[in-house]
C-alpha cells in the first residue's frame, strides 16, 4: 500500500474512534476501540493485497454509516449469508469471541442499571 492509501487507512481509524468516543457508551466504546485496533493491526501487519485493503476500508466506512446513524438502518447483529461464506475459519472463530464479549458487555450494562434502580429487579 503506497503513502497515500497508508494516509487514507490511518484517517479511516482515526475516525472510527472519533466516532466511539462521541456516539457510543464507555463501554461499548473499550470494546469497539480495541476490536479496531486488533484488526487494523492484524491488516497492517498481515500480507494485505490491495483489493483487500479496498474490501477492508469499505467495509469500515459501512460500520461508521452504521454508528453515527447516517443510514437509519437498525443494527440487528446479524450477517447477510454472502458475507458469512466469504468468511475464513480464523474470522469466524473471531465473532464467536466478539460476540462473547458483547454479551459480558450487555450484562454488565445490566446488572449496572440495576444497581441504579433497584426497581427494575
Amino acid at each position: 500500500m503506497g503513502d497515500k492509501g497508508r494516509s487514507i487507512i490511518i484517517s479511516l481509524y482515526r475516525e472510527i474512534l472519533r466516532t466511539h468516543r462521541t456516539d457510543l457508551p464507555p463501554p461499548m466504546r473499550a470494546l469497539g476501540d480495541r476490536y479496531a485496533r486488533d484488526e487494523f493491526k492484524r491488516h497492517k501487519e498481515g500480507n494485505t493485497t490491495e483489493t483487500q485493503w479496498r474490501e477492508f476500508h469499505s467495509e469500515w466506512q459501512k460500520y461508521l454509516l452504521q454508528i453515527k446513524g447516517v443510514n437509519h438502518e437498525p443494527i440487528n447483529g446479524e450477517l447477510p449469508d454472502d458475507v458469512i461464506h466469504q468468511l475464513t475459519d480464523e474470522q469466524k472463530d473471531q465473532l464467536v469471541r466478539l460476540h462473547g464479549q458483547a454479551v459480558k458487555v450487555a450484562e454488565h450494562l445490566a446488572d449496572s442499571l440495576k444497581e441504579k434502580d433497584p426497581s427494575k429487579n
